[in-house]
């Protein structure tokens, strides 16, 4: 005989410890909570379109006015920074849009095109002209 056999049948095998089925099942279980608040909401597309931003998620798409964004939420220590917008009436999306702001060479920077969008939106509230 040239190699041993694979499984032995004369000592039957020690079961698993509960805790080898418990930690992956509980890690798996958290990962899915903590992908499904940070990522899968994220919507694929949003094009500024001067007063209003043209937003794209599968294959629906929705136009939000600017002065319809209440507030402009933007994580950059995240990777990728993220952008949620809260809207004063629900759109086809719901009273807030998450996307991924566009990637950057320097890493924690502030993104000057979410911080033009945070003045434009000021701007169409009333704020002060810059």
């Amino acid at each position: 005989m040239l190699f041993p056999p694979l499984i032995s049948s004369s000592k039957p095998r020690a079961p698993l410890p509960p805790v080898a089925v418990i930690v992956p099942a509980l890690l798996l279980i958290f990962g899915y909570f903590l992908c499904r608040k940070l990522i899968f909401d994220l919507v694929d597309y949003v094009y500024d379109c001067g007063d209003v931003l043209l937003v794209k998620n599968g294959g629906k798409e929705d136009r939000i006015p600017l002065s319809n964004i209440m507030n402009v939420s933007y994580a950059y220590f995240m990777n990728p920074p993220r952008v949620t917008l809260s809207l004063r009436t629900e759109s086809s999306f719901g009273k807030e849009i998450s996307f991924a702001a566009p990637v950057r060479f320097a890493p924690f920077s502030k993104s000057a095109l979410i911080e033009n969008l945070i003045l434009k939106i000021d701007q169409q509230r009333g704020g002060p002209k810059q």
